[in-house]
């Protein structure tokens, strides 16, 4: 039988423009992501990159997707996103320390 346990959200502040896994998250089985946020801290729009990361590629969720000033953008709408071991969702913003992420996570074992 399989069991699932909520886990802290995994957070990562001030991205920047290079993709990186928010939290550092990699789930070491399997997980489902429940909720994913990105919030634009600054005065003006900004645009940020979201994907899934397999260990060699990355499959955009979001591709330089705008974030109006002092908005957040709810990447997932109420839907939900699987994760196998050592994939993880990497985030990026063009204008850097502009963005902070969150994002929810149920872990399944």
């Amino acid at each position: 039988m399989q069991t699932a346990t909520i886990v802290a959200p995994k957070v990562s502040r001030n991205l920047t423009s290079s993709m990186v896994a928010i939290g550092s998250y990699s789930p070491s089985s399997a997980a489902i992501v429940t909720g994913l946020y990105l919030t634009n801290k600054t005065g003006a729009s900004v645009t940020v990159r979201v994907s899934v990361w397999d260990g060699s590629n990355d499959t955009y969720i979001c591709y330089d997707t705008p974030i109006g000033a002092n908005d957040t953008l709810n990447v997932l709408q109420n839907g939900k996103l699987d994760l196998v071991s050592t994939w993880n969702v990497r985030a990026s913003c063009a204008t850097g320390s502009a963005v902070d992420a969150v994002m929810c996570v149920t872990e399944v074992a």
